[in-house]
């Protein structure tokens, strides 16, 4: 970020020499995208540390990190799939042309179906359940809350990186994954998730 930021300031210092001026949304254009960008690792990690740190034990941060993966992850899936099987309705056309309202609803459930799965793992499956010392009702609430708010977050993570793809003119973040926009698109969606599930989850349970 400080680098962009003194690139341009050279920048706009040679222009000012030439007396040219520059829309003011235009000024320290580079060092705006740079900090958004930089959210993306920001974020995400500060909030997966967040886990070990807030008065989870250690299984109980390992199931929050899970069901932020799992619920972002089976949001891709089943939005991709009810989105190529049905693909009614445009959702953000001047974004990403590819997104359905029924590629949405999709996420949603998937979201959902990641949720109650790990809450009945941790329940039925887990020979000591991290959730047991906490009221019932909070439990499935943060399930419900996480797979549903979870999901939709996932996805405006996705249309996020999609608007600042299509703000600086590139069509992928990378080559690592061909077809699937690079790295960074693996991750758009899971910053978003991650805060959201950290900050329910500590409203929930810790305070």
């Amino acid at each position: 970020i400080l680098i962009s930021f003194i690139i341009d300031l050279i920048y706009l210092g040679k222009l000012r020499k030439n007396e040219i001026e520059i829309p003011q949304n235009e000024v320290l254009r580079s060092t705006k995208i740079t900090a958004k960008i930089m959210l993306y690792p920001i974020t995400l990690l500060g909030t997966l540390y967040g886990f070990g740190i807030n008065g989870t034990s250690i299984i109980l941060g390992t199931v929050l990190v899970v069901t932020v993966f799992l619920v972002s992850m089976c949001t891709d899936v089943f939005a991709y799939c009810f989105g190529m099987s049905f693909h009614k309705g445009v959702l953000a056309s001047q974004i990403s042309p590819k997104k359905s309202i029924t590629g949405t609803i999709g996420g949603v459930f998937g979201g959902l179906v990641a949720g109650a799965g790990v809450l009945l793992v941790c329940m039925f499956a887990l020979k000591e359940n991290p959730f047991a010392v906490f009221p019932l009702w909070k439990t499935i609430t943060f399930f419900v809350l996480a797979g549903v708010f979870g999901s939709a977050f996932t996805q405006i993570g996705d249309l996020v990186a999609s608007a600042i793809k299509r703000n600086v003119g590139v069509k992928d973040y990378g080559k690592i994954f061909p077809g699937h926009g690079g790295m960074m698109d693996r991750v758009d969606g899971l910053m978003f998730t991650s805060t959201f599930i950290f900050a329910i989850s500590t409203l929930i349970f810790f305070i």
